[in-house]
């Protein structure tokens, strides 16, 4: 197998890893990217989607109120 083209073999569409087949692989249809692990594909995801914790100072951007209960209700 010496005619192996190193840009042919597949990597972690995150950390970049070589894939091969003992590693726990993830494929995003969306994305149409392989990951090396679950953990390596909800990084993407969460990166991909620019999520980030919900902070009080958004309460206001998004019309939040909190209720007395402490649910989130929007106007």
């Amino acid at each position: 197998m010496s005619n192996i083209k190193e840009e042919n073999l597949l990597h972690c569409g995150y950390c970049g890893k070589v894939l091969t087949n003992k590693t726990e692989i993830e494929y995003s249809r969306w994305l149409c990217e392989f990951y090396c692990n679950p953990d390596c594909a909800m990084s993407r995801y969460f990166e991909y989607c620019e999520s980030r914790p919900f902070e009080e100072e958004f309460y206001k951007d998004y019309s939040i109120k909190v209720l007395p209960d402490g649910r989130l209700y929007k106007e």
